[in-house]
C-alpha cells in the first residue's frame, strides 16, 4: 500500500514525499515490460530519486531489476553509501545503466528503493529516463 509511506513532513517537491523507517524495507515498485518503456540493446537507462537523511552512512540502494517468469536476468543497485555525505538535506542517488543484452521485450522491468540497512530517511521525485 503506497500510502503507508507517504508523507507530508518533509518533501523535496510537491505535496508529498516517501517515508522509510525500520519496518519498511522495500519501496513500492514501478512494474512495466521492457517494451511498454522501450528498453532494447544498447539504450541507456538512468535512474534517480531525491534522499534526505539524519544520519549516515546510509546503507539503501536505487535498484533496477530485470525478470522474465521469476528469473531473475539482471540487477542492479546503486548504494547511498556512495551518493549521500550530508545530513538532514536532499541530495541526489543516481543509477545508469547501458543495456548489452538482447531481450525479448516480454520481460519484466522493476525499480524501487531497497532499504536494506532497515534506516529512517526520505526520498522523492524517482525519475526514470530511457535514452536510445
Amino acid at each position: 500500500n503506497d500510502s503507508l509511506f507517504r508523507t507530508s513532513t518533509i518533501v523535496h517537491t510537491g505535496k508529498y514525499a516517501a517515508h522509510f523507517d525500520k519496518d519498511h524495507e522495500y519501496s513500492p515498485t514501478f512494474k512495466s515490460t521492457l517494451n511498454e518503456i522501450h528498453f532494447k540493446k544498447g539504450c541507456v537507462v538512468q535512474l534517480s530519486v531525491w534522499i534526505n537523511t539524519s544520519k549516515i552512512p546510509l546503507d539503501a540502494n536505487l535498484v533496477l531489476s530485470i525478470d522474465d517468469k521469476d528469473k531473475s536476468l539482471l540487477w542492479r543497485g546503486a548504494n547511498a553509501k556512495d551518493f549521500i555525505s550530508k545530513t538532514n538535506t536532499w541530495q541526489q542517488l543516481l543509477l545508469s545503466y547501458r543495456i548489452n543484452d538482447d531481450f525479448s521485450g516480454n520481460e519484466k522491468i522493476g525499480i524501487y528503493v531497497w532499504n536494506s540497512g532497515k534506516a529512517d530517511f526520505y526520498f522523492d521525485d524517482l525519475q526514470i529516463k530511457v535514452m536510445p
